[in-house]
């Protein structure tokens, strides 16, 4: 069956289903008073952003300014993030932070009463939560567990007692309603799995890593400690899988000897009949709002025209409505996940390429390009872009809405930054810039030299027998070179599947990519100087605004912070050395390389508490304003300068106070 009448059956099995619903609109303004509520003052400042940009009225009397672009910002990397097919979520300083898909904020991040050592997203995204270990007032430690919606209502708030000398993983499962958790711990002698409800908590014996749980701890994923299995634990018995997935209150899976397994949010197991054989490699996703099964290589058929279905599209509303007998979607085509989509396929035949996105309540199919010009082999990710590959070594290069940005023949082509294509081949490798196709910068990197080039466009790296050359990835003409661990760093693009990825405190939607110009930076530090403001990047660049628009000024690529040396305003390295001196709204050299000064601190403001002076000063909290940020610049009575990684946000003395608690 042809991937090409995947729309016809789609009207078939969803006929009288509604179309996906639209996202609702943001609502700024009560998004941006509840955070203020809440004590998220992060949350609020982007709301205060994004109105401001909209020149619509502000939230907040007094001074209020956020420089950068607020959109999908964090204050800090998170450590972990989720996409869902409308939700964005960041673990970000111990909050769990939600943003639309266009990157602004979903709703206030509330704070939980306890140090977050877990967290996780439902798989539909109806609920967050995140697990700790809190101290009681008679001194006794206990896992403490809250889960909430996404917009911040409380569905489970749990304490338990689960012995001593336990510690946290990160990994968390959470039913979709929020009515269970499943948490990963860990002893010396063993890990261990807690299943936490409103009741409590039951140690679940012989797992570990988490994967999936059910309405009320109906059914539980998670790796058997003693062998390479998935165990899904019901009431009253378990089974043992090759492969298991979670949905929105059911989970599938794949015994050993091959059958379809599914569990309803009852805890009921199901063993719907597979529409073709199973090979010993077939394998079972979620994707978007879709269980995915694919039949394996050795049964797949040729991708080219051959016959029988070996793909087969399930939507999660079909598994919840009638587990024991699912209506799906059979095809035809190889299980190629579109990487940069939210949950989408990939499917071809002879030189015709679709993409079938699985986000809405059914699968939806459009075509990505209508002729390859020679038949497809194969589709996938690299760089944010779409890579075909063709017979004969011919390769196409397009974008996610399949506009063609290059097309040509070679042994292999890397798209390892958005914007540039190494094209490898013969004796030396080509870089090409996919911008302005066909008439975009083309050059020849050094004979025997591996070539990369860097996501943001700073710069190209030539790499052969222990020595390395700095490109200009404009001309490729060399800068700099030398050997040994000295080779400037070349930030690669991380191809995790999805729309969402990551620059370092921002998520981003790959068709937007994540340069650093004009005001998504990646700050370390920022002063005012009189009226004008200078910031510097984590790369060493200081960014000025001219007029409307950001520029930068200069550059000392070792800097990480703003100093003095002498009288002189300069730019230190992360052992307090001058590197150069900012002077006449310019980066210029020091007439020496010496030890310099930091700035003086800010009476009576305190990032950390390990700092005194005379009097009170006041430490910044978390606790108040939602986060903590990287430094705080300005003078006594003049406004606070709060510098984050992504955004630079002043405000005024009563404000300010806001964010801070006394030091006693």
């Amino acid at each position: 069956m042809s991937c090409l009448v995947l729309p016809l059956l789609i009207g078939v099995i969803c006929a009288g289903e509604p179309a996906q619903a639209m996202q609702a609109p943001v609502d700024l303004r009560t998004i941006g008073t509840a955070a203020g509520n809440a004590g998220d003052f992060w949350t609020l400042a982007l709301c205060e952003a994004h109105l401001q940009r909209q020149r619509q009225p502000r939230l907040l009397a007094g001074r209020l300014g956020v420089h950068g672009d607020p959109s999908g910002a964090l204050p800090a990397p998170p450590r972990r993030m989720w996409e869902r097919p409308n939700l964005w979520v960041a673990w970000c300083q111990r909050r769990l932070r939600t943003f639309t898909r266009d990157g602004l904020p979903a709703a206030p991040a509330p704070a939980f009463p306890f140090d977050t050592n877990a967290a996780g997203v439902a798989p539909d995204a109806g609920a967050i939560a995140a697990a700790g270990m809190a101290t009681q007032r008679d001194g006794t430690v206990k896992l403490r567990a809250q889960a909430r919606s996404p917009a911040g209502s409380m569905l489970l708030d749990a304490t338990a007692d689960i012995g001593a000398g336990i510690w946290l993983e990160e990994d968390l499962a959470v039913a979709e309603d929020g009515s269970a958790l499943l948490i990963g711990a860990a002893s010396e002698d063993r890990p261990r799995t807690h299943l936490v409800r409103a009741d409590g908590a039951q140690l679940i014996t012989g797992v570990r890593q988490p994967l999936g749980v059910g309405p009320r701890g109906s059914w539980w994923l998670a790796r058997a400690t003693d062998r390479e299995a998935i165990l899904l634990g019901t009431a009253d018995e378990r089974l043992a899988l090759r492969q298991a997935v979670a949905g929105p209150g059911w989970a599938a899976g794949l015994t050993e000897d091959n059958r379809l397994v599914i569990v309803d949010a009852q805890g009921k197991r199901h063993q719907p009949t597979a529409p073709f054989p199973l090979s010993g490699d077939a394998r079972l996703i979620a994707l978007g709002r879709c269980l995915v099964l694919h039949a394996g290589a050795a049964s797949a058929p040729d991708p080219l025209g051959g016959p029988g279905a070996n793909l087969w599209l399930v939507p999660w509303r079909a598994v919840q409505a009638q587990p024991a007998a699912p209506i799906g979607i059979a095809l035809d085509g190889p299980l190629a996940i579109a990487g940069t989509e939210a949950g989408a396929l990939w499917l071809w035949h002879d030189r015709r390429i679709e993409v079938v996105d699985c986000t809405g309540a059914a699968p939806a199919s459009r075509v990505l390009i209508a002729d390859a010009g020679a038949p497809v082999e194969w589709v996938d990710e690299q760089g944010h872009r779409v890579r075909v590959r063709m017979p004969g070594g011919k390769w196409l290069v397009a974008d996610r809405q399949g506009r063609e940005l290059w097309r040509g023949a070679a042994e292999d082509i890397d798209v390892r930054a958005r914007d540039w294509l190494v094209v490898r081949g013969g004796s030396a490798a080509t870089v090409v810039r996919l911008v302005d196709p066909g008439r975009g910068t083309t050059w020849t990197g050094p004979t025997g030299a591996e070539v990369m080039v860097d996501r943001y466009g700073r710069r190209a790296l030539a790499v052969r027998d222990g020595r390395w050359s700095e490109l200009d990835p404009l001309t490729g003409r060399e800068r700099r070179a030398g050997g040994g661990d000295e080779a400037p760093p070349v930030a690669l693009i991380d191809d995790a599947p999805g729309r969402l990825c990551l620059a370092r405190a921002r998520l981003c939607d790959k068709e937007i990519g994540d340069p650093l110009a004009p005001d998504r930076w990646q700050l370390s530090d920022a002063i005012r100087i009189g009226g004008a403001l200078a910031l510097l990047d984590q790369h060493g660049v200081v960014i000025a605004p001219r007029g409307a628009a950001w520029e930068s000024v200069g550059a000392a690529p070792a800097a990480q912070r703003f100093g003095r040396f002498g009288r002189t305003l300069a730019l230190l390295d992360a052992d307090g050395v001058g590197l150069a001196q900012l002077a006449n709204g310019t980066v210029q050299p020091l007439p020496a390389q010496s030890r310099g000064e930091d700035l003086p601190q800010i009476a009576p403001w305190r990032v950390w508490d390990t700092d005194y002076h005379a009097g009170k000063p006041l430490r910044w909290s978390d606790e108040a304003a939602g986060f903590l940020p990287l430094r705080l610049r300005g003078a006594e009575s003049g406004p606070l300068l709060v510098v984050t990684e992504t955004l630079l946000i002043e405000l005024d003395q009563g404000l300010a106070q806001r964010c801070g608690r006394v030091i006693n």
